[in-house]
């Protein structure tokens, strides 16, 4: 989804306290063993607003 909105360098990293993080949301019991909290960082290149409209 964010490489077809133009950002590049993506990453992915989970947080050190995902579980708790989870688990404080209040949702159903055991989320924390099916989804985790993380850190998402990409870049935006210079010109991607050309690039999308070209679409």
């Amino acid at each position: 989804m964010l490489s077809e909105l133009g950002f590049q360098e993506i990453t992915v990293r989970k947080k050190d306290q995902s579980e708790t993080i989870i688990q404080g949301w209040g949702v159903a019991e055991g989320a924390e063993r099916i989804v985790f909290s993380a850190y998402i960082q990409a870049v935006k290149p210079v010109g991607w607003q050309e690039r999308v409209a070209q679409r």
